[in-house]
Parts: structure tokens; C-alpha cells; sequence
């Protein structure tokens, strides 16, 4: 699927796209991403896609009867954090409006953990795939992810060859400093 989505300017936000199946490593890695990025002085976000009903609002709370009697948006502010409950509209476009506001905010850095088919139209990222077998690599790379810039995650460690079908490896946890420079060189 190409999308056309105006995301950023090269120079505002990097974004980084986590992808694969269940189970594979996906938030491990992305969040040794971030914590590498941070500790390098980088400002980093992060998104979750989540495939199945999700909310954070709670059955009777105020902001769910603010939702409920036909707020659009709803903002919940705490003395921690502020929270923004709204309807999603098309992927697309609200990725795209996220990532302008990532840069913004000042963001160097966006990681994304999901949105397999999503990653593949979104221009100028890195696009690391996790799998648990090469099956999985081999399905996702004929499906969606032909693009991967490379392969981590559980399959990683089952893998002998430093590259797969044209793709190269980072076994992790082992190689992560690696991935972590292989991002910075095709960002910075």
C-alpha cells in the first residue's frame, strides 16, 4: 500500500518505525532505542499502535461523561500529565498532523512502535522489522515490508547470515549499540 502522507521536513523530526509480529521483541527494542537516544541527549516521542480497543478513560469518570454527552475532544490535565481523548479519524492524516506536532514540540526523534502497513508509505524513516521466525520475515517482507532497512528482534538470534533476502541483520540484544548507530547515520 503507498501512501502519500506530508509528514515532516527531514531536518525536524526522525522517525523510526519498529514493525512485526507479536511477540517479537518490538517494545524491547524500541525502548532500547529510546532510552540510547535520550542518554545521547536526544528529545524523543514515542507512538503505540494498539489493534484492539483501547481507552484510558474509565465508565462514569468526568471526562467519560463530557465524552459521552458529545465532546469532540476532551483534555485531561493532572498535576503528572495531560491527556487528550478524541475519535481517530483517518490514519493517515492524524499521523501525519502527530508527526508535524512531534516537530513542533521540538522533537528530535519519533519512534514508532506498530503500523506495519503505514511504515512502508511514510518517506525518509527507518523501518526496523521483528519477527519470530523467518516464515514471519519472509510473509511480511512480500506483504508490506520490502523496505525494512533491517531485521532485529527474536529471528535475529536464529539467523547466521548478516544479511537476509537483501536486508541486514542486528541480532539483538548483542548488536543494539549497532542499530542505534545504524539510525543516527541515516538520520544524522
Amino acid at each position: 500500500m503507498d501512501f502519500n502522507i506530508p509528514i515532516h521536513k527531514q531536518e525536524d523530526v526522525k522517525i523510526v518505525f519498529v514493525v512485526g509480529t507479536k511477540n517479537s521483541g518490538k517494545t524491547t527494542i524500541a525502548e532500547y532505542i529510546v532510552r540510547n537516544l535520550v542518554d545521547r541527549g536526544y528529545k524523543v516521542a514515542t507512538v503505540k499502535h494498539m489493534h484492539h480497543e483501547f481507552t484510558i478513560d474509565t465508565e462514569g469518570k468526568d471526562t467519560y461523561r463530557m465524552r459521552k454527552a458529545g465532546s469532540k475532544m476532551v483534555v485531561s490535565f493532572s498535576p503528572s500529565e495531560l491527556a487528550i481523548l478524541r475519535p481517530p479519524g483517518n490514519v493517515e492524516e492524524d499521523f501525519g498532523k502527530l508527526s508535524r506536532e512531534m516537530a513542533d514540540e521540538g522533537f528530535d526523534f519519533l519512534i514508532v512502535e506498530g503500523f506495519k502497513v503505514l511504515s512502508g508509505g511514510v518517506p525518509s524513516v527507518f523501518r526496523i522489522m521483528t519477527c519470530k521466525t523467518k516464515d514471519e520475515v519472509d510473509y511480511l517482507i512480500e506483504s508490506s515490508l520490502s523496505t525494512a532497512d533491517c531485521i532485529s528482534g527474536v529471528v535475529s538470534t536464529q539467523m547466521d547470515a548478516p544479511t537476509y533476502r537483501g536486508i541486514p541483520v542486528v541480532k539483538f540484544p548483542d548488536e543494539g549499540p549497532g542499530l542505534v548507530e545504524r539510525i543516527l547515520k541515516r538520520h544524522l
